[in-house]
């Protein structure tokens, strides 16, 4: 199960909303991260719609964030994220960043290694 809000939030995010991007750089802020967490959905949320069976797409990506969280790949994140949510004030650490990041990139190969038809 995942303990960490970082891979659950950037396949929950990026699944829910309408060719994928691979690792952007982008300013590590609030904004700056939930700009990329919306771009990258957007381009995420637009694959679901063409492929055959999104919600096997779903479970594909589950499948390689939990096993990607089970190696280590990602800190928990947890107490950040519920602040990054919860506090306007509040700026992302550099390793937060860097999670999402990856955990976006994740994303993207799955989709370059599964195009939609």
């Amino acid at each position: 199960m995942l303990n960490s809000r970082i891979a659950a939030g950037a396949a929950l995010v990026a699944l829910s909303l309408t060719g994928v991007a691979q690792a952007n750089d982008f300013e590590c802020t609030q904004a700056g991260l939930k700009q990329y967490v919306m771009t990258q959905g957007q381009v995420i949320g637009g694959y679901m719609s063409q492929v055959e069976n999104p919600r096997d797409a779903q479970a594909d990506i589950a499948s390689i964030m939990e096993k990607k969280e089970a190696e280590g790949t990602f800190d928990n994140h947890d107490d950040e994220m519920e602040k990054l949510v919860n506090d306007p004030n509040f700026e992302p650490s550099q390793k937060l960043c860097d999670d999402m990041q990856t955990s976006m990139d994740l994303i993207a190969d799955y989709m370059q290694a599964n195009p939609a038809q």
